[in-house]
């Protein structure tokens, strides 16, 4: 028996019999779709049961009702019928076949249409069974539809806008996006008309799909989470762009959330009224937290240049005017001499230096600012340069594991400055830190002014050695013979090739 006359027998009243195969046939294909839809889908059948159960309740009083109430109350229960047959054969398609072939949900503006077109199918079958002329309703309705589709062209065209994104969807909920305009946010829904973004500054903004489908979309999830981002910075036209590069690089070395692979790169832009523009151009992952990255990026190289007394140029004129004496930039100079002074006073070997000596010595010296974070000395490296802390604390590391820290008017590195050994440990400012650094040139030009020194300066340094020979005995350690203030007077005339 084909369909037809199937739904022919429902129409015209044959017995409970002839309908009840629809009902194990519906009742059949729920099973199925129970059996192969995901635990998690199969509260979607529940409205396929409820349509069958209301076919039923429908189908059971019609034999009792006269003949014009029993042909409508049948097709009444066809189209519960034919509904709940297309709501669990849709979801057995979609749900128990395409969602497992593909890996992925299917988008619900799809499901919604599909369903939407099935349900209408079985409406407009069951008003062909009952003598309705199809030909002449859908001339009707398209009629209908056209009127409606020019009174609701903005709200169809986001409509369509919207199936054509979920046909080659561009982002996905969850996805960081870019509009045109430069208003950026988290996709949080896609729906028919429109989208919603949740912005940084904690707003839900909705946008259209037409408004979206018209213009570019730069995705920032996708295919890579991987985000490169560009801090712009100018330096002086008087600093060699090799120098500047290399500041940059070791300011970002280390920054929270700064990916190491692929690593940062700088790139010279610009060359502006003022100065050269550089780009530095690093990799995160979280485009969240893109903005405090950003800063913290910045806070970096505002300290890498004060230590290397890289001055970030604004716009300026040449001016040129008779040179006028001005006794505030002598007194600012000799305070600044006068402070490097007072932290070099304090440290034990350079105690006993005439008062010309230690004024040269802190004449030589340069004050480096550091911030928070970052790395002052790396154990194992070379190094020729003394530091005393001005103001602030560092942390000291041996073998990555924090074993001391120094405070203000502590000092570290005086081995290296006297003798050039590797670094001991590794040094790491706690706090910002502002360091007084005698280098080996400015050391080697008091050493050789003042030859006397060399004895009193070594004694200091071999005191402390084998104090901390002795310490390393009594632990099981082995002497060190380098230790004794005659070796140690050797390694520092040597160093610094002193008669």
């Amino acid at each position: 028996m084909s369909f037809s006359d199937l739904l022919a027998q429902w129409v015209s009243g044959t017995s409970l019999w002839d309908a009840g195969a629809g009902v194990v046939v519906d009742l059949a294909l729920i099973a199925v779709a129970y059996a192969f839809i995901p635990p998690r889908e199969r509260h979607r059948l529940r409205l396929a049961g409820g349509l069958l159960l209301l076919h039923v309740a429908v189908l059971i009083p019609a034999p009792f009702l006269g003949d014009p109430s029993q042909r409508w109350t049948r097709l009444v229960a066809l189209f519960l019928l034919l509904a709940s047959l297309s709501r669990a054969g849709f979801l057995l398609v979609v749900d128990g076949v395409v969602e497992r072939r593909l890996g992925r949900d299917v988008p619900q503006i799809f499901r919604d249409l599909v369903q939407v077109t099935l349900f209408i199918f079985a409406g407009l079958v069951t008003l062909g069974e009952g003598g309705v002329d199809l030909s002449s309703l859908l001339a009707t309705s398209a009629l209908i539809t056209a009127v409606i589709g020019l009174s609701l062209q903005e709200t169809l065209g986001n409509t369509i806008a919207g199936l054509a994104m979920q046909a080659q969807p561009p982002f996905a909920v969850g996805d960081w996006i870019e509009m045109e305009g430069g208003r950026i946010g988290q996709v949080t829904s896609v729906g028919w008309r429109s989208i919603t973004i949740w912005t940084n500054d904690e707003v839900e903004v909705s946008v259209p799909n037409g408004m979206l489908a018209k213009g570019a979309v730069i995705n920032y999830s996708r295919p890579s989470t991987v985000i490169r981002r560009t801090v712009k910075v100018a330096a002086p036209y008087s600093e060699p762009p090799h120098h500047v590069e290399a500041v940059l690089l070791d300011a970002i070395a280390g920054v929270p959330g700064v990916l190491t692979t692929p690593g940062p790169s700088v790139v010279t832009g610009l060359f502006g009224e003022s100065g050269i523009e550089y780009q530095l151009r690093f990799y995160i992952t979280d485009f969240r937290i893109r903005d405090p990255i950003d800063s913290l990026v910045r806070d970096r190289l505002w300290y890498a240049f004060r230590r290397e007394s890289i001055k970030i140029p604004y716009p300026s004129q040449d001016l040129y005017i008779h040179p006028v004496h001005d006794p505030r930039v002598q007194e600012d100079a000799e305070e600044r001499v006068s402070e490097r002074i007072t932290a070099l006073s304090h440290v034990d070997f350079l105690a006993d230096l005439p008062g010309d000596a230690l004024r040269d010595l802190a004449l030589g010296a340069r004050r480096k600012p550091y911030g928070v974070g970052e790395t002052i000395l790396e154990q194992g490296a070379t190094g020729d340069e003394f530091f005393v802390i001005r103001r602030g604390e560092v942390a000291v590391l041996v073998g990555g594991n924090e074993v001391a820290r120094l405070p203000t008017g502590a000092f570290f590195g005086e081995m290296s400055l006297m003798t050039g050994a590797p670094r001991s440990a590794t040094i790491r400012a706690v706090t910002p830190c502002e360091l007084v650094v005698v280098n080996k040139p400015s050391m080697q030009e008091v050493l050789e002014t003042y030859p006397l020194v060399v004895e009193r300066i070594t004694a200091v340094l071999a005191a402390r050695a084998v104090s901390l020979n002795e310490a390393s005995i009594r632990a099981g350690g082995t002497a060190d013979p380098a230790s004794t203030q005659p070796a140690l007077v050797r390694r520092i005339r040597d160093f610094f090739k002193l008669a």
